[in-house]
């Protein structure tokens, strides 16, 4: 039998050159980028092996990768070659990132290592294809991903979310949101709005849009699986799929930790400060009727 929700909202507590030649010295502790070339670059150094661990990445100004069919992007990091530097997009965006591959780990980063950091960085993706891993920040993470967020459309195989695909055991992500249509092919599983799954911490984040999915399919996450951890955050949009389906998350293992106070809401509830009881709104949330449609905003993003 086929599952279908619509239009939920849930909560949980607890620059533009395409070119550029400058040249930099990628063994400094601290770098700036101004170019995509120079993404390009760290990129393709990462790949090789220079996990640039102790290492400030700092985005100077916003990008346009300009990527489409016949020129996609090649995310930072592998399986094996890790991003474990520190990534600072310096509350900048980088936009035009496309990719349609069939290939694991694909989003900005394809795989963020322990002792890695993104933070500060928001995306704006088109991804395509049967990927496994595939998120719009990070395909995979085993590191610390803040204040950042995706928006965009996202398809994958397995293990497919708008801002991760898989957030592994020692992942956190906090402070971030996505805005995002997710969607996935055939079968697999493990679709979510924020992460498709969850072994790590997240928390004071929350998604906006559209999942489908075949299996394990949540508006937040579509797995939160191990001992993963979800508090104060929340989603609203729809989610549709077939096994395993929820309007938070798809399915929970029995170790996994969701706050207390998860339910469905209405829309005014939503709108409303006391349904959040104990959320921070002072240092970490906010809510104003004229902003993020009326639903909590995240005062990093207050720009």
């Amino acid at each position: 039998m086929f599952f279908y929700l619509l239009v939920l909202l849930f909560l949980v507590s607890c620059s533009n050159d395409l070119g550029g030649n400058a040249q930099i010295d990628w063994n400094t502790a601290d770098i700036r980028i101004t170019t995509p070339a120079q993404l390009r670059e760290l990129r393709d150094s990462v790949n090789a092996g220079n996990s640039f661990e102790n290492r400030t990445i700092t985005l100077a100004n916003s990008l346009d990768l300009g990527n489409n069919e016949t020129n996609q992007w090649t995310p930072i990091g592998t399986e094996y070659h890790p991003f474990r530097g520190t990534f600072n997009g310096n509350g900048n965006f980088i936009r035009g990132l496309f990719i349609n591959s069939n290939t694991r780990h694909q989003g900005l980063f394809g795989v963020v290592g322990n002792a890695g950091v993104v933070k500060n960085l928001g995306v704006i993706v088109e991804i395509l294809g049967n990927g496994r891993y595939v998120g719009g920040l990070a395909g995979a993470n085993h590191g610390v991903i803040e204040k950042s967020y995706a928006t965009g459309t996202i398809s994958g195989d397995n293990t497919v979310g708008g801002l991760v695909g898989t957030n592994h055991a020692d992942g956190i992500i906090e402070n971030s949101y996505a805005l995002t249509s997710i969607s996935g092919n055939a079968r697999p599983a493990n679709f979510g709005g924020l992460a498709g799954n969850n072994s790590g911490i997240l928390v004071n984040s929350y998604f906006s849009g559209n999942v489908s999915g075949w299996q394990n399919v949540g508006l937040l996450v579509g797995a939160n699986s191990d001992r993963g951890i979800i508090g104060n955050s929340y989603a609203s949009g729809s989610v549709n799929g077939t096994v395993s389906v929820g309007g938070l998350v798809g399915i929970s293992s029995e170790e996994a930790t969701v706050c207390s106070n998860s339910a469905e809401r209405t829309p005014a509830q939503m709108m409303w400060q006391g349904t959040f009881s104990g959320w921070n709104f002072t240092d970490i949330w906010g809510i104003e009727a004229s902003r993020n449609d009326g639903l909590p905003f995240l005062w990093v993003f207050r720009w």
